[in-house]
């Protein structure tokens, strides 16, 4: 798996993950270390590969619900740490927002442009 991502074959990489914590579910059950870990590195591949946001969304929920359940200790990252600039900077997708956000501060002056995000 993660041979497959770093070669940047990340469909390749979301499969093994997603086959793996079949896997391990069915081995350990899903509340164990090894499965709980597992599904804390999937939203991530997901989300490098461009899937639906929808989908992210509700990996990173599963995820929250799973770590809460196994009553497991907070990481920042199950895949490393990441910086806010690498999660959400000008080279992400959301690089496109803030240059919208620029334009209309621009525009009408930054005290007037607000940016409310709502996820469902």
């Amino acid at each position: 798996m993660r041979t497959a991502e770093r070669t940047g074959d990340l469909a390749q990489a979301v499969a093994l993950a997603t086959k793996l914590e079949t896997d391990l579910e069915a081995h350990y059950r899903p509340l164990h270390p090894y499965t709980v870990n597992l599904l804390s590195l999937r939203p991530s591949l997901a989300l490098r590969q461009g899937a639906d946001w929808y989908e992210v969304v509700d990996l990173l929920v599963r995820t929250a619900n799973r770590r809460r359940d196994a009553h497991a200790q907070p990481v920042p990252n199950a895949s490393g740490t990441q910086t806010r600039a690498s999660a959400a900077g000008v080279d992400t997708d959301w690089g496109r927002v803030w240059n919208v956000m620029r334009i209309l501060s621009e525009v009408h002056g930054t005290e007037n442009v607000r940016l409310i995000v709502w996820f469902y």
